[in-house]
C-alpha cells in the first residue's frame, strides 16, 4: 500500500538537503508518495535570520559559533526553552503542511525540525497525530537534535546513538550513511583521473569543505604544496571568492561547484574533510580513506571526534601529522575502509515502516484536569528560563557581531581603510568642516539623539551628499546589552525621516544586543564596528578594510580637521588608499 511522507530538511548547507534527496529516492523507489519541504520557510523572517546568522558565524566570526554550541550542549536549560520559541514560530506551518499533504509520516534531516516535531508530538493540547521520525545526519549529537516526542531516531553510527541514549535514556536505531548510489568504489581510478586532468603519477588528495566551502581551506592546500608527490584537488562549493584566489595561487586542482563528485571521489587516494557532513559520507561509501584536519567550529569539531572514536577517519593536528595521515591512509587504508563500509545498511525502510505500524496503534486519549494544573507552573518556569535565553542571546549576539554583518567580503579586500567622524552639536553644522568631509569623502556617523537635537543640519549633510551612517540610540548605559530595546531601529527610522533617504549602515556606538541583530538581520541593514582611534599611537599598524572613528563630540570644527588631516596622513604614510562609506556594502 502506497504511504505519503512529508520530508522536512533546511537550507543550512547541502547536507541535510544531499541526506532528504535519497531518503526521498529510496522511498519513492518502493512506490511512497513524497513531499519536499524547507523547515526555514515555515516561518520566513525568522528562517532568513537563522540561515544568515549561522552563515555569518561560521565563516566569519567561529569562535562565536564554538561558544554557543557549547552554551548548548551545556546549560540543559537552554534546549527546551529553544524548542519553545522554535515551535512558537515553526510548528504551526509544518503540521499545516503535514495536514495538506495528508501525511501518513513525517521524516526531518534538520535538528530545529526535529524538536519542534517532537514537541508538536508530546503535546497534551492540539496533538500532532502523524508519526515522526529524525534522521541525525551528524555523528555528534546535539540537544536540539532529539526530542522525547519523536517516534524514533535514525543515526549513521553506534557511536551516534550511544549520545542519543545519553540525552534521552533509550537508545536509536543505527541505520548507517544515507548516500546516493552513484558513489562507487572504483577498481581502476586512472581513466577518471584522464578525464578530469589530474597527473597519474601523484596521490590524488580531494580536499573538501562543503557546499559553503568555509574552513582553512587555503591553509590546508598551502601545507600540501609542501608535501612531495601529493597532488590536491580543493572543491570550493559556491564560495567563488576562495575558487578564484586558489586559482590564482595555481597549486592544484580547483573547483567551485561541481556535478561531478562521485567521479572526483573514485578517483582520490585519500579524502581531506573538515566538517564530519555529507562529503564524509560520500567517501565512506566511495571506498576512499578520509582524514580529518583542521574542523570547522562546533559541529565540524565534534563529529571529527565521534568519526574517530568510531575508527573512520584520522583526525591529523598538525602539518606534521597532516603529511603522516595522507601516507599512511593512501598506502594502508583498507582498515579505515572497512570500518567506513560496515557502517551502511538496508535498514530505513524497515524502521520506518516499523515506526507507521506502532504509531497505527496509538490512541490519543482526552486531557486530564491534572494535565491543567501543571500549566501555571510550567508558565513560570519558561518565563524565568526565557529571561536566562535572553540574556544569553544579548551577549551571543554581541559576540558575533564582533567583526560586522552583512558586509560584502570584496570591501576587506585590497589596502584601504574607511576614515569616519562622528561630530557633536559644537561643530555638525559648521561649513568648513562639511567642505571637508565631502572633498576627502569622509564619512558622518550620526546618533538618533544628535539627528533630533539638530535635525536641520543633519539635512544639510544629506543635501552635501555626505554619507551618513547609522551611529544608534545612545544610552550611555552597559545595561543595554541587557535590555529590550532596539538602538538601530529608532535612530535608523529617525535619520530616514529627517534626510528622507534610506540610511542602512550601523555604527554601534555601544554593545550591540538581540534586537538589534534581530533587526539588521531581517531588514538587510550592514552592521560595521568601528575603531575608535582619536589619538593614533606613534607604532600603530592600520589593518586593510576597517573603518577608523575619530569623535569629534565637544570639539572645534578646526580640531576636528586637523584630527582628520592627522588620521588620513598616518593611513596614507602606510599605502593606504582612503575609501567612500558608500562602498562598504
Amino acid at each position: 500500500m502506497s504511504k505519503r511522507v512529508l520530508v522536512v530538511s533546511a537550507r543550512m548547507g547541502a547536507g541535510h538537503h544531499g541526506a532528504a534527496n535519497e531518503i526521498i529516492s529510496r522511498m519513492e523507489q518502493r512506490g511512497w508518495e513524497t513531499r519536499l519541504v524547507d523547515f526555514l520557510d515555515a516561518s520566513p523572517i525568522a528562517g532568513r535570520f537563522l540561515e544568515r546568522t549561522y552563515h555569518f558565524q561560521i565563516e566569519s566570526a567561529p569562535w562565536s559559533y564554538d561558544l554557543i554550541y557549547w552554551l548548548w550542549s551545556r546549560v540543559k536549560i537552554l534546549a527546551p526553552v529553544a524548542t519553545f520559541f522554535l515551535g512558537i514560530l515553526f510548528e504551526k506551518r509544518l503540521k499545516r503542511w503535514a495536514k495538506e499533504f495528508d501525511s501518513d509520516l513525517v521524516i526531518t534531516t534538520y535538528p530545529f525540525a526535529s524538536v519542534v516535531l517532537g514537541r508538536a508530538r508530546s503535546r497534551r493540547l492540539r496533538t500532532l497525530k502523524i508519526p515522526v521520525v529524525t534522521y541525525l545526519t551528524d555523528f555528534a549529537v546535539h540537544p536540539l537534535w532529539v526530542h522525547k516526542g519523536v517516534d524514533a531516531h535514525l543515526c549513521v553510527a553506534d557511536v551516534s546513538s550511544e549520545q542519543v541514549e545519553n540525552l534521552l535514556g533509550k537508545k536509536a536505531d543505527v541505520i548507517g550513511p544515507v548516500v546516493a548510489s552513484n558513489f562507487k568504489r572504483s577498481t581502476d581510478p586512472d581513466p577518471i583521473r584522464v578525464s578530469l586532468g589530474l597527473p597519474p603519477d601523484k596521490l590524488i588528495v580531494l580536499v573538501v569543505a562543503g557546499s559553503w566551502g568555509v574552513g582553512s581551506l587555503e591553509q590546508t592546500v598551502e601545507e600540501l604544496s609542501e608535501i612531495e608527490d601529493v597532488h590536491p584537488v580543493v572543491v570550493c562549493g559556491r564560495n567563488t571568492e576562495l575558487a578564484d584566489r586558489l586559482q590564482r595561487n595555481g597549486v592544484g586542482t580547483i573547483f567551485g561547484w561541481t556535478n561531478r563528485m562521485p567521479e572526483l571521489m573514485s578517483a582520490s587516494d585519500v579524502v581531506i574533510q573538515n566538517a564530519g557532513g555529507l562529503s564524509a559520507m560520500e567517501a565512506f561509501q566511495s571506498g576512499v580513506p578520509v582524514v580529518s584536519y583542521r574542523p570547522i567550529a562546533g559541529h565540524g569539531r565534534y563529529n571529527i571526534f565521534h568519526m574517530e572514536r568510531a575508527g573512520v577517519t584520522i583526525w591529523a593536528k598538525s602539518k606534521e601529522e597532516l603529511s603522516n595521515a595522507i601516507k599512511s591512509a593512501a598506502t594502508g587504508h583498507e582498515l579505515l575502509a572497512r570500518r567506513a563500509s560496515g557502517l551502511f545498511t538496508d535498514r530505513l525502510i524497515p524502521v520506518v515502516e516499523e515506526v507507521m505500524v506502532r504509531a497505527s496503534r496509538q490512541h490519543y486519549g482526552l486531557v486530564r484536569k491534572s494535565d491543567l494544573i501543571t500549566v501555571p507552573r510550567r508558565l513560570a518556569s519558561l518565563g524565568a528560563a526565557a529571561l536566562v535565553a535572553f540574556f544569553a542571546f544579548n551577549l551571543a549576539a554581541n559576540a558575533l557581531s564582533s567583526d560586522g554583518l552583512n558586509v560584502d567580503k570584496a570591501s576587506q579586500v585590497g589596502k584601504f581603510a574607511y576614515v569616519v567622524i562622528k561630530p557633536g552639536l559644537s561643530n555638525i553644522a559648521d561649513p568648513q568642516l562639511l567642505k571637508y568631509l565631502l572633498q576627502s569623502e569622509t564619512a558622518v556617523v550620526v546618533p538618533g539623539q544628535l539627528a533630533l537635537a539638530d535635525p536641520s543640519a543633519v539635512r544639510q549633510i544629506a543635501r552635501d551628499g555626505i554619507d551618513i551612517l547609522n551611529g544608534g540610540w545612545e544610552s550611555n548605559s552597559a545595561l543595554h546589552l541587557f535590555m529590550p530595546s532596539n538602538a538601530v531601529a529608532t535612530s535608523e527610522q529617525t535619520l530616514n525621516t529627517i534626510t528622507g533617504m534610506s540610511v542602512s549602515i550601523y555604527v554601534p556606538q555601544e554593545q550591540v544586543n538581540s534586537f538589534d541583530l534581530a533587526w539588521i538581520s531581517i531588514h538587510h541593514q550592514t552592521l560595521v564596528h568601528a575603531l575608535f582611534i582619536n589619538k593614533i599611537p606613534s607604532n600603530y599598524k592600520f589593518k586593510s578594510g576597517s573603518v577608523y572613528e575619530i569623535n569629534g563630540t565637544g570639539m572645534t570644527p578646526a580640531e576636528v580637521i586637523t584630527r582628520l588631516k592627522v588620521l588620513q596622513a598616518r593611513l596614507s604614510q602606510q599605502g593606504f588608499i582612503q575609501a567612500a562609506a558608500s562602498t562598504i556594502d
